[in-house]
């Protein structure tokens, strides 16, 4: 496929979590059931095929775990496959149970049968789905050598749905859901067209890889990731799903009012640091809903580049900066302080952001987008290919027009939002200890250029 060396390594599973011996076997597991204290119940009976074998078309096997419902032998029924190679049931190293506070959801909440955000049987099978959780190729018993996010991982999907299609006990209906890696793996094995694929619910699923998280505005964020030829290698869009449909594409981060939508924390800045900060001072009740966009006339006096990173923050109604808490403290054990909350995006939101190379800057209409699309994204939506490299003369004032991302938030009378542009990363990474591993190649100073020839604006979906 491409001239990069994948260099493997062992995959050291952490088999401290496996709570099940390894071995086909079929049980039922009735109405009441709990793994261990504290965990939920099943809420109804159901079958367990337990490491059950899946061949593929290159002779690899992987084994999976069978939920269903205890009548689906004569009443067959449609199933749900989450794809990883995280640990399927009893083999997780993956899970929950490892992250802070289980990021907010209470444990007797999951079953303990899901593997690592993927559905609970717990919940699905009593509406009558079969969930099928799949160690991926190479990971715990299943063969080969674990895949990350290229074609084999959606050949592996297809040859796995096809399977699943023809067991007795499913309709031939099978649909894909997860969250993160099983996000993404959706969009790689759709574009496979296995024939009993009939859906996909691909939750915070990257779908471009390199442009949404890799190299975001053409900024490499390598503390994150450290494959970069590897991904452009494999980069594979969406363009060969057939009859796409949209079912759900709202997300919020400030839900209902403004008095009910969570918790914030007053000085919550991240790195400082000199940059640009716009105010705009609400009236009254305003919401923010959508994309944005920030268009720019900007320069750098001393170097042939610039990263440029924008982020909407809100302001309470003293000017003071706030941040949401993705997990409502209420929700934390007694008493949490704000700032034992880790530093992370997992945790903590801070606003819609944006970024940008300058030289990176040429925009064109993104290709394979309908008419309908076109309109519904835009004025806001901007694409950028970032396969064109354009360096700027030191003191060169160019136009820059950076799409932010979407985002919800809810303005009472008196607070503020506050836009503003920095030389680096302004929000929070993934992980707390990788903020100050961030790195661009900025040199000197950046200007900002307003008014009279340089119209630079920030355009915002708003309601009140």
């Amino acid at each position: 496929m491409s001239s990069i060396q994948v260099i493997y390594t062992d995959a050291s599973p952490n088999f401290a979590n496996i709570w099940t011996e390894f071995g086909h076997e079929r049980r039922v597991l009735e109405k009441g059931w709990v793994r261990e204290t504290g965990r939920r119940p099943l809420p109804v009976s159901m079958i367990w095929e337990k490491d059950v074998s899946i061949k593929l078309r290159d002779v690899i096997t992987l084994y999976g775990d069978v939920f269903r419902p205890m009548d689906s032998d004569d009443k067959p029924v449609p199933a749900i496959l989450p794809w990883s190679p995280y640990g399927k049931t009893g083999t997780g190293n993956q899970t929950l149970d490892m992250m802070p506070w289980r990021v907010g959801i209470p444990k007797d909440m999951t079953s303990g049968l899901e593997k690592f955000e993927a559905p609970d049987p717990a919940e699905w099978i009593q509406r009558g789905y079969a969930i099928v959780n799949v160690d991926a190729r190479g990971a715990f018993h299943s063969e080969g050598d674990i895949q990350h996010w290229n074609t084999q991982e959606g050949r592996d999907g297809y040859d796995t749905i096809e399977w699943i299609a023809e067991q007795k006990w499913c309709n031939g209906s099978v649909g894909l859901a997860g969250n993160s890696w099983l996000g993404v793996t959706q969009w790689l094995i759709a574009a496979e067209q296995p024939p009993h694929l009939k859906a996909i619910a691909p939750w915070e699923g990257l779908s471009d890889l390199f442009k949404q998280s890799l190299c975001r505005g053409g900024i490499p964020n390598l503390p994150f990731w450290d494959f970069v030829g590897y991904v452009i290698a494999r980069r594979k869009n969406g363009t060969t799903i057939t009859n796409p449909r949209m079912l759900m594409i709202s997300s919020s981060f400030w839900t209902g009012t403004s008095r009910t939508s969570g918790d914030v924390q007053y000085n919550a800045e991240l790195r400082p640091g000199p940059g640009a900060k716009f105010v705009y001072k609400f009236s009254k009740y305003t919401e923010l809903c959508g994309f944005s966009k920030a268009h720019l006339f900007m320069s750098a006096p001393n170097h042939d580049d610039m990263d440029v990173f924008v982020v909407i923050r809100k302001l309470d109604k003293y000017g003071v900066s706030l941040e949401h808490f993705n997990i409502p403290i209420k929700d934390l054990p007694e008493g949490t302080e704000p700032d034992q909350i880790p530093k992370s995006n997992i945790f903590r939101y801070v606003g819609p952001n944006g970024c940008l190379r300058a030289s990176r800057r040429y925009r064109e209409e993104e290709p394979g987008l309908t008419a309908s699309q076109r309109a519904l994204l835009s004025p806001a939506y901007v694409y950028h290919p970032l396969d064109r490299e354009e360096k700027i003369s030191p003191g060169q004032v160019v136009e820059l027009e950076i799409g932010i991302w979407p985002g919800g938030m809810i303005f009472d009378s008196d607070e503020s939002l506050s836009f503003e542009i920095k030389g680096f990363f302004a929000i929070r990474p993934e992980f707390e200890n990788l903020l100050d591993m961030m790195e661009n190649h900025n040199k000197g100073t950046q200007r900002v250029h307003c008014g009279g020839e340089y119209p630079s604006s920030l355009l915002v979906a708003l309601s009140s």
